[in-house]
């Protein structure tokens, strides 16, 4: 029996997506998405009432620690495309965990997030239907990630 990371299924909460370059790529996906800029910061601040959300604002008027959250739009090519893993978004407990992202991998481990390199992202956005309520498990001993969705798991898939 395997065993999975607590807790063992995580949503797929939206998408955020960052395009620097005119020919990048814009991906054909179901998931909502934000387009995002060099304004855009991922609040890992645990003072504020802020906590693990995105919010746009210049550095020095950012109502929260800039320090120690993420500006999306300067982290490449990480951020590139990255769909939000549903983890600690809607009671938003600080310090249980923020900025959890399936993203484009640098070759290089993350801090929580998962990795997957640039076509494989863009394919999983393509695949990604928020209707089918997607999840994903992460074993705790494993590299790999396990999608599901309700009609996979319906059909015994």
């Amino acid at each position: 029996m395997r065993s999975f990371t607590s807790p063992p299924a995580l949503g797929v909460a939206q998408a955020e997506m960052q395009v620097l370059r005119r020919q990048a790529i814009e991906p054909t996906t179901l998931l909502p998405y934000h387009r995002v800029g060099p304004r855009d910061w991922w609040v890992s601040d645990v003072d504020s009432p802020r906590y693990n959300t995105r919010q746009v604002c210049d550095r020095d008027a950012c109502p929260f620690d800039t320090n120690v959250s993420e500006q999306l739009g300067a982290i490449m090519p990480e951020y590139e495309y990255a769909v939000v893993i549903d983890y600690n978004t809607a009671a938003r407990i600080p310090g249980a965990g923020s900025t959890f992202f399936l993203h484009v991998s640098a070759g290089v481990p993350t801090q929580g997030c998962v990795a997957l390199s640039r076509d494989d992202i863009l394919a999983l956005m393509r695949w990604l239907d928020p209707t089918r309520m997607p999840v994903m498990a992460i074993g705790a001993n494993e590299v790999n990630a396990l999608f599901i969705t309700t009609k996979a798991l319906a059909l015994g898939r």
